[in-house]
């Protein structure tokens, strides 16, 4: 149902695509959601879920420092903060961000990518391997038989690993993640690439 009762039925999208759809008819609500709240966690739920739909919101931004105000620590507000710096071009301030949120696995996927983005190969090996040490947090299902998955992280281990000249380590890796998906075509594609 949409915002005034109004009925909506599209069996022809998936929940996915449905789920897109309602974010975006749905983000009036949130700024004003965010300009009212006081509440840490939804404060940076509902900043999370504008940010998808308007890139480099005021007032999404507004809603993160109004959670890191009242709770300085909260890693996934310093997570949220440190994706929307640096979808705005604003890399230099995002590093602290990025820093308080070593401790979630979304934070350590962002400090690797950053790190082989910089060419600094054996800083994103570090975070990619504490990455993949950690444990899966907990996340809400879109559809079912959807899952966490160590897939991109892990593909980016063995193309890290093999600018480090770890050329075993990364072949290594890439048929660990043959063996659970023998479908995966990037892990085929890198490999065939290392084995010319």
């Amino acid at each position: 149902t949409q915002p005034g009762g109004r009925g909506r039925y599209d069996e022809a999208n998936d929940l996915v695509t449905e789920t897109q759809g309602s974010l975006v008819r749905s983000a009036g609500a949130y700024v004003k959601l965010l300009a009212e709240s006081s509440d840490t966690q939804q404060l940076i739920d509902t900043a999370r879920r504008l940010m998808r739909t308007r890139k480099n919101s005021p007032e999404a931004l507004a809603g993160l420092d109004k959670a890191l105000a009242a709770e300085p620590d909260r890693a996934h507000a310093h997570l949220y903060k440190a994706m929307w710096l640096l979808e705005a071009g604003r890399d230099g301030e995002a590093d602290t961000h990025l820093a308080q949120a070593e401790s979630l696995r979304g934070g350590r996927h962002l400090l690797a990518l950053r790190a082989v983005s910089r060419g600094d190969h054996a800083l994103a090996v570090e975070h990619l391997t504490q990455l993949l040490a950690m444990e899966v947090e907990q996340v809400q299902l879109l559809q079912t038989g959807a899952f966490a998955a160590d897939t991109q992280p892990r593909l980016l281990l063995a193309i890290a690993l093999e600018k480090r000249g770890r050329g075993d380590a990364s072949r290594r890796v890439l048929k660990e993640l043959l063996a659970a998906d023998p479908a995966l075509i990037e892990a085929w594609l890198l490999l065939d690439d290392r084995e010319k």
